[in-house]
């Protein structure tokens, strides 16, 4: 195997080198395949040799291999461990001796990546006590994030609070400095416990960054030196609570002139110096007897509160901010981006894995990614068609979350998706082939679901069409479409044809939500709805399909060891009823019951597979699907930011159990390729150019919000009127959206805008919750072209906190131009947006430099295309979009 050694001398000469692979494991030991790193400052200083304040407890510099934190997978275990199974996701503790209490000397001696071998290597042996259990909404990069500087941030908050009593409350005030890895860190968790949060950098941009987390302050502090006297003008004199003192000599005495009295200020770095120019004039003792202050070293924490943590996180799911990702032999980059100091947040290092060394390990023991081999080599020619043509993973690259995939009366498959605040709502798509699909239309033509979502009284970012459910019933020659909106209602929508018209053929009484649900119609054409999170329920419909007649309990996520279950969906084979549903982000269940109202009995049908798209998500939610053959299929999705989530299918085989197992690729992910379930039916091409013919839009294209009808209009061109006065970017009603497509898409709109109206800005976006545009400014008879950057939501309520900033600008003497959008968005690419203009349609000229894509989750939906048209001053204004060409 791989792993990286340094000889404490320099960044430059850390050597990647080839060693020998782990053989045997002693009694309490656990092997475990590293799967991320996260590199902490620490580690810089050890393999320059600079290490020394709380140094090996041996002489001199051995070699080492660096790095402490790590996310992991067991692939063995020891004789006589009863505490981890083959299959589980751990994190290792730093000090891996430190159990319980205050630090000990002798703890010290157990520093991962100094004085004992790091992490930064493909595989290593930990002890049992050393390994914590990663929470399942975490991903891997995620989870390597935390051992160091979370728990450090959390000790730095509560190292005085007894077990389970994190300090809490408004009334606290926790000053952090810096944007490093401990300071977001503890930004996040003050946020989190409703403390008051001040924040220090010497970069705006880095700031901005910080609201958007929960900094209630941001302090600049090369625009304000003095920055001890803005937090104690922050605070009205009384000072912070607690500092995070990561400057070291040179920030240590502004530190004490703004704690409050009786605070703590915890010692974490020194980035500043590591000694006081001046050191004879601190007086610390007369600084600290002043305002009765406490002033502790704070060397991460133990094990029992590092769990203390994890369960804090998990109850708030709070995700560690990810600043970057390296390849495993881009490591010494890795190192350097980190010691540059331009980070925001951490520095991961993906580790490379191979293979043949678990085999090597377990020669004569069977594991979950042999089995995955045989049934794909044995069992996989019995269960598909004899073709030759294969199909690509994702199966189409957009952003289509949260699938409800069956086949209808016309022997087509059709695909129910969510879309949330986008209008029309709940798009469909329809396959001959399961891979080769087309638009049809949408199930919820407007989100009829209160003024908010028109935008004339309030905003309904990531509300509207969540996961949601779509069937054919024979009985009825209806389908029907039933979702839960806003955590309250229940709609029911049917229509006589997948195309339309739809309409809204019943709403439940307010608190009726059927969350995350599937709608089943059994063989004797009773309707019944899977829903829930917690608790999963089951509710009998009734005939007619339009309100509820029955519902209960059928089991709950702890009967899973889980706290939370969704994306639920109900199936019948063999006279057995089947849920399929996952914990979010990892694990898909699949839960059997001779009757609806249980007993159910479930296995995991996948658990952290990885994703055929590189840097991806585990795919985990989504439909199985049966052939009229009996060959069957699972539709899932994977997280694969800037693009959203894209649909992944791959086929499954049943057991002698009753229980289905999904075929694997070779390495025991999900495959990039599978052969085709069906000759391959191409439908429509999902790039080409719209020149807005007829009198309505194609099914592609969906509304930011319900728009203005009166404000629009479809002619041999798409004409937009200004619908709303606004300065606020995410305000402004009738912006227009539509997917991007595949790995490096390219938009272009042409526009006629030579019926501006005077303060009118419209333009073209990547569009998301932090977006940025190339836009028209109109200001009196002069017409300025513009690369606006970083217009920003904050991501609970969905409040705009920045308009974003111009950072290019030349005026126009045409009223007539192309603009176009150029994004990577793969989850492993640069992740940047550039933007271009052109006045001929040929020659395209590149304005504002890269924007760098945000690739957060919490607002669901991936980047998209928006054209916009807003007023500043007053309605009136036009543009007319000529043609809009994605490729």
């Amino acid at each position: 195997m791989k792993q990286w050694v340094s000889n404490q001398d320099g960044l430059d000469n850390l050597q990647l080198l080839d060693v020998a692979e782990p053989t045997e494991l002693r009694e309490g030991e656990v092997l475990v395949k590293i799967n991320r790193v996260s590199l902490n400052y620490r580690d810089t200083e050890v393999v320059m040799g600079l290490y020394g304040h709380h140094k090996s407890l041996e002489e001199g510099k051995k070699s080492i291999v660096p790095c402490s934190d790590i996310c992991g997978t067991v692939v063995k275990v020891g004789p006589g461990n009863v505490e981890w199974r083959e299959g589980d996701r751990v994190m290792a503790t730093f000090n891996q001796g430190h159990l319980s209490g205050q630090v000990q000397e002798e703890h010290m001696g157990t520093g991962l990546g100094l004085p004992l071998q790091g992490c930064l290597t493909q595989y290593r042996v930990f002890p049992d006590h050393g390994l914590v259990k990663v929470p399942n909404y975490l991903t891997d990069e995620e989870a390597a994030a935390l051992p160091i500087a979370a728990l450090t941030a959390w000790m730095s908050i509560n190292t005085f609070q007894p077990f389970g009593q994190p300090q809490t409350g408004k009334d606290k005030v926790v000053l952090l400095q810096g944007t490093g890895g401990v300071a977001i860190s503890g930004l996040q968790i003050a946020h989190a416990l409703g403390m008051t949060t001040i924040i220090t950098s010497s970069s705006d941009a880095k700031l901005e960054r910080a609201k958007t987390l929960g900094a209630d302050y941001t302090i600049n502090y090369k625009t304000y030196p003095d920055w001890d006297k803005k937090v104690m003008e922050i605070t009205k004199g009384k000072g912070a609570n607690v500092i995070f003192e990561c400057g070291g000599a040179e920030t240590l005495r502004k530190s004490f002139a703004c704690v409050a009295f009786g605070g703590l200020i915890s010692c974490i770095g020194y980035l500043s110096g590591k000694e006081d120019k001046s050191a004879g004039s601190m007086g610390i003792n007369v600084l600290a007897l002043s305002r009765n202050v406490t002033l502790k070293g704070i060397l991460n924490g133990p094990k029992d509160r590092f769990e203390e943590m994890l369960h804090f996180y998990n109850s708030k799911e709070i995700h560690p901010v990810i600043d970057r990702e390296f390849e495993f032999e881009e490591a010494k980059e890795a190192l350097k981006h980190l010691f540059s100091g331009s980070h925001f947040g951490k520095v991961i290092v993906k580790v490379a894995y191979f293979p043949n060394l678990h085999r090597h390990l377990n020669p004569h023991k069977s594991n979950n990614m042999m089995k995955a081999i045989a049934l794909f080599a044995v069992l996989l020619p019995a269960v598909l068609a004899q073709e030759t043509e294969t199909f690509t993973n994702p199966v189409v690259y957009e952003d289509f979350a949260d699938n409800d995939v069956f086949l209808g009366p016309d022997g087509a498959y059709y695909f129910s998706a969510s879309n949330m605040h986008y209008s029309p709502g709940a798009p469909i798509l329809r396959s001959y082939d399961l891979a080769n699909w087309e638009f049809v239309g949408h199930s919820v033509p407007t989100l009829d679901f209160g003024e908010r979502y028109n935008l004339t009284n309030g905003i309904a970012y990531r509300g509207g069409t969540w996961a949601s459910t779509m069937r054919y019933r024979e009985s009825t020659k209806l389908w029907y479409w039933i979702g839960c909106v806003d955590f309250w209602y229940t709609y029911t929508y049917t229509a006589s044809d997948p195309a339309g018209p739809w309409t809204r053929a019943a709403m439940s009484e307010g608190g009726r939500c059927y969350y995350d649900c599937g709608l089943f119609i059994d063989d004797d054409d009773t309707m019944y709805v899977v829903y829930g999170a917690t608790d999963v329920r089951m509710a009998q419909l009734s005939p007619d399909g339009l309100s509820q007649v029955r519902t209960e309990t059928i089991f709950s996520a702890s009967d899973a060891g889980v706290d939370g279950i969704e994306g639920n969906r109900l199936y019948k084979k063999d006279g057995f009823y089947y849920i399929l549903n996952d914990h979010p982000g990892s694990t898909t269940y699949i839960w059997r019951s001779e009757s609806p109202w249980g007993p159910w009995e479930y296995k995991i049908l996948v658990d952290n597979i990885p994703s055929p798209v590189q840097w991806g998500g585990t795919p985990h939610q989504g439909s199985l699907i049966e052939t009229p053959e009996g060959n069957w299929y699972y539709m899932s999705f994977t997280w694969a930011y800037p693009a959203g989530r894209m649909p992944v299918l791959a086929p499954v085989t049943w057991g002698c159990d009753g229980f289905p197992t999904l075929v694997a690729d070779e390495n025991g992910g999900w495959g990039q390729t599978y052969p085709m379930p069906y000759p391959a039916q191409p439908l429509m091409n999902w790039t080409g150019t719209d020149t807005f013919q007829g009198s309505s839009l194609a099914p592609e294209w969906e509304w930011n919000h319900n728009p203005d009808e009166t404000k629009y209009k479809v002619d041999n061109g798409l004409t937009l009127s200004t619908a709303t006065v606004t300065d606020d970017f995410y305000k402004a009603r009738n912006t227009l959206t539509h997917r991007i497509h595949g790995e490096f898409p390219v938009g272009t709109v042409h526009v006629d805008f030579s019926d501006m109206a005077d303060g009118d800005i419209f333009g073209f976006a990547a569009f998301r919750d932090r977006s940025a545009a190339i836009e028209v400014f109109r200001e009196g008879d002069t017409y300025t072209l513009r690369a606006r950057h970083n217009m920003t939501q904050e991501d609970s309520a969905w409040e705009t906190v920045d308009q974003g900033t111009v950072v290019a600008s030349e005026v126009l003497n045409t009223t007539e131009i192309w603009l176009q959008v150029s994004l990577d968005a793969r989850p492993s690419g640069s992740k940047e947006a550039t933007f271009h203009y052109s006045l001929d349609g040929a020659s395209f000229t590149a304005l504002g430099g890269a924007y760098q894509l945000w690739t957060n989750w919490t607002y669901f939906m991936g980047y998209r295309y928006g054209i916009f048209n807003y007023a500043t001053k007053a309605l009136g204004g036009t543009i007319k979009v000529l043609s809009f060409t994605h490729a």
